[in-house]
């Protein structure tokens, strides 16, 4: 899968300008998947394709409290439809930081780095081209730790599947929204294109660094 770039875009051997909008802050957090984004930005980054990266993270700084926001988001979900997971880390900061961008500046591809971001899309311009990276399908991960509790609350029980529903349906929209979905797994990538069929996408494992190695 290869981004088809506005002709209008960059001039002839200028840099390709890609707004990477992130669910995390690769330079202020260290976990697997600010690892994976680092390794993303340097890829773009890399030839052939050699673009200038902004990156846009949903929060600037790492969550502090953040079982209590985690709660709030339960909240929020419970009276606006959105999945908990997504409202945990969508914000009207975020959203006025990225329209203030594409305002201010050109951009030849949006890159969307975590499906609990796709929500952002309807923010980009239409003649956008735009991808996703799946980090994981949410829902799954979800769907296993809410079997893992047991069924000693059936109340909360009941709340979270239904949460985990509602998480299913906005992964699977926003993949077929956008179309184009980096997957870093191949048994996901066949979870997805069964559940949205003419989904164009590729699987590329994370690239982690030890050193200067890298795995």
């Amino acid at each position: 899968m290869t981004p088809k770039f506005p002709s209008g875009g960059s001039a002839r051997g200028e840099a390709k300008r890609i707004l990477l909008l992130s669910i995390v802050n690769p330079a202020a957090e260290r976990n697997g998947a600010s690892t994976a984004t680092r390794g993303l930005v340097k890829m773009l980054k890399l030839p052939p394709l050699e673009a200038e990266v902004e990156l846009i993270p949903a929060r600037e700084e790492p969550i502090r409290f953040r079982r209590l926001e985690q709660a709030r988001s339960l909240a929020h979900s419970a009276f606006t439809g959105l999945p908990a997971k997504a409202a945990f880390l969508y914000s009207k900061d975020f959203r006025a930081r990225v329209a203030q961008r594409i305002r201010t500046a050109r951009y030849d591809l949006a890159i969307v780095n975590g499906l609990d971001l796709v929500r952002v899309l309807d923010t980009l311009p239409i003649s956008m081209p735009r991808i996703l990276v799946a980090h994981n399908l949410e829902h799954r991960l979800f769907r296993t730790q809410i079997e893992n509790l047991g069924g000693g609350d059936r109340l909360l029980g009941g709340f979270l599947r239904a949460d985990c529903a509602r998480l299913e349906a906005y992964e699977w929209k926003g993949m077929r929204e956008s179309g184009n979905v980096v997957f870093l797994s191949r048994d996901e990538a066949a979870c997805a294109a069964g559940m949205c069929p003419g989904l164009r996408s590729i699987t590329v494992p994370p690239v982690f660094e030890i050193g200067r190695a890298h795995v």
